[in-house]
């Protein structure tokens, strides 16, 4: 890593110079996720203004969303409130996820169990690695909590071969939670 990343890194890292091992290299890693998306993002929107304009009045505002709140966290972080930043990191993604799902739901409710779902298990793995298991024992109820509720939701504006496979996707993706 070259020198100057080492500066900047130990410079927003500083109040972390006194933690233990474990929660130095947490912090560190959490910085590196949150500035990683907040660049992808970035792209992704930059790419999207030039290959679908027509996409840009969906896609900016929770992209934009992202990248305030991961830039909140990353000011938790900096500021040393390493849990508050890992909590702010996860949820502004989840509560996204989820948000989209019910968007989805209410206009195309037959296709809620092959969307945003597979994101929401990786923001369980990605709730591991940064938070307690308290809180991700938590993430993964309001989850669950919220599958349910999804299903409840769309289960009587489906056809019957519909039905059946959204109420598949609702138990496997429970069992896979």
């Amino acid at each position: 890593m070259s020198s100057i990343a080492v500066q900047f890194r130990n410079r927003i890292l500083g109040r972390f110079r006194e933690s233990d091992f474990i929660t130095r290299k947490k912090a560190e890693a959490l910085l590196a996720f949150n500035l990683s998306i907040i660049l992808i993002i970035s792209i992704l929107l930059t790419v999207m203004i030039f290959a679908a304009p027509e996409k840009i009045g969906i896609v900016a505002p929770v992209i934009l969303v992202i990248i305030f709140g991961l830039s909140v966290s990353s000011i938790f972080l900096i500021k040393g409130f390493y849990a508050v930043s890992s909590s702010t990191t996860v949820l502004v993604i989840v509560f996204l996820l989820i948000a989209g799902l019910y968007k989805r739901a209410a206009e195309f409710p037959d296709t809620i169990y092959s969307t945003n779902f597979y994101f929401l298990l990786t923001m369980i793995v990605v709730g591991t690695l940064f938070n307690s298991r308290k809180f991700v024992l938590s993430l993964t109820l309001f989850i669950i909590g919220n599958n349910i509720a999804l299903f409840m939701i769309v289960r009587h504006r489906l056809s019957p071969e519909s039905l059946s496979i959204a109420a598949n996707g609702c138990i496997y993706s429970i069992c896979a939670f």
